[in-house]
């Protein structure tokens, strides 16, 4: 067993998980900074804590109380994040499940969570709709995103009712021990399984995680919606392309690099700073020389990929910026883990 450091962690008995993630940043003053990057646009923590305390008092408004579940089943965007905050700052319990499951799958777990109010887009109304037609829930369904269908009985379009909602909040004051939102598992051993969580774990597993990694104020985690867009992509592609290579940027760029870009070299082959490699290629050429510092390991690999007749492709929609304002701590802390 492998039994990493200890740290002691004092919580408060009141704690609300929604207002800890969201609120804390324009107590600090980073009302202005960039929250959210979601395709062409940026969303600064401000302009997430109104529309979260928007779609808050919308679900308050359709009568979801404290305890009462949320379900979500749209695609990853503001909308979503805004909707699962929101959800823990009126004292509900958040829960999301997969986009691209079947109309029996949803049915399934509308009568497992019980929601009081499900929310969707456009990608997953029809399928939620028919899972709906033998269910009691939910009472409401909220549709995310424009240019929607005709909405039916129940139904309502998040963005009009948004719009009309206002953007003060109040928190509930709910305990260090209520249940804040439920994961469920992949159902590899049967049906999915909704695993609670209180509002202490969210707030445990960011510091642990934070203990080591120490997350700055500078640093940006990319969407997984761009590893799902790599993997379609990479899944349509002959046997002998080897992988794929995000675009990426520094945080602090040097002059002229202001835009996403890949790097060449060996005579103008794309070299992989971020991306994904096939298992079964990266196996098929022993892999990482561990006797390389890891900027060169990535151009060993790419190299002899090339030598074995592969091929690396840019996947021109799948970004990375690169956090290079905490390096020195970041490996400070490295070296104090090891």
């Amino acid at each position: 067993m492998v039994k990493g450091e200890t740290f002691d962690l004092a919580l408060p008995e009141e704690l609300n998980l929604g207002s800890y993630y969201l609120d804390v940043n324009l107590e600090l003053g980073r009302g202005e900074k960039t929250a959210i990057y979601h395709k062409d646009k940026s969303y600064s923590f401000r302009e997430l804590w109104i529309l979260t305390n928007r779609i808050g008092n919308v679900l308050k408004e359709l009568g979801v109380e404290p305890e009462n579940r949320v379900l979500l089943v749209l695609e990853d965007s503001p909308e979503w994040v805004a909707a699962w905050l929101a959800t823990m700052k009126i004292g509900a319990v958040g829960t999301h499940v997969y986009t691209y499951l079947k109309p029996h799958d949803y049915a399934y777990l509308l009568e497992l969570v019980r929601p009081k109010v499900v929310i969707v887009d456009g990608v997953t109304l029809a399928r939620v709709r028919e899972a709906s037609e033998s269910s009691k829930f939910p009472r409401a369904l909220l549709v995310a995103g424009d240019r929607l269908p005709e909405l039916r009985k129940g139904e309502f379009s998040l963005r009009e009712l948004i719009a009309s909602a206002g953007e003060q909040l109040e928190v509930e004051p709910t305990h260090r021990d209520d249940p804040a939102f439920w994961n469920f598992s992949g159902g590899t051993t049967g049906r999915p399984k909704g695993v609670p969580h209180m509002h202490r774990d969210g707030v445990v597993a960011y510091e642990s995680f934070n203990h080591i990694l120490k997350y700055a104020s500078d640093d940006i985690v990319f969407e997984e919606a761009c590893i799902s867009r790599a993997l379609k992509t990479l899944k349509q592609q002959p046997p002998n392309v080897a992988g794929g290579i995000f675009f990426y940027k520094n945080e602090v760029s040097e002059p002229g690099w202001d835009d996403y870009g890949i790097d060449y070299t060996f005579g103008q082959k794309l070299l992989m700073n971020y991306g994904l490699i096939r298992l079964d290629q990266f196996h098929e050429v022993n892999g990482l020389d561990e006797e390389y510092k890891f900027y060169c390991a990535d151009g060993d690999i790419c190299f002899k990929l090339y030598e074995n007749g592969k091929a690396l492709i840019p996947l021109s929609d799948c970004f990375v910026t690169h956090n290079n304002v905490m390096n020195n701590a970041k490996q400070l802390n490295l070296e104090k883990s090891e």
